[in-house]
């Protein structure tokens, strides 16, 4: 599954889930769901492919919440999402 793909349908995960995705971050994105858990890496290795966390998915759903009421495209809005998980990677964990 893509980025793209779990922006259109986030609803079919839990909150509590944490996303993960390769690198660089894209619309096109390979991304894997993950379970919250005390002890959460910042990189994932499966199958030899390494994801980084990107976001909590409630943080990616409060964050949709707030760029929905933008009236931006999809698109626009993944791409702030890129850009806001960017900014975090530094300074949080999952």
């Amino acid at each position: 599954m893509d980025l793209f793909y779990l922006l259109l349908n986030q609803q079919e995960f839990s909150a509590q889930d944490l996303i993960y995705a390769e690198i660089p971050w894209t619309l096109q994105s390979q991304v894997v769901m993950v379970k919250a858990h005390p002890s959460a890496n910042l990189i994932l290795d499966i199958d030899h492919t390494e994801y980084q966390f990107f976001l909590k998915l409630s943080l990616l759903r409060q964050l949709l919440q707030i760029y929905s009421k933008q009236n931006v495209c999809l698109a626009e809005t993944c791409q702030r999402l890129i850009e806001f998980a960017d900014k975090q990677q530094n300074h949080s964990s999952p």
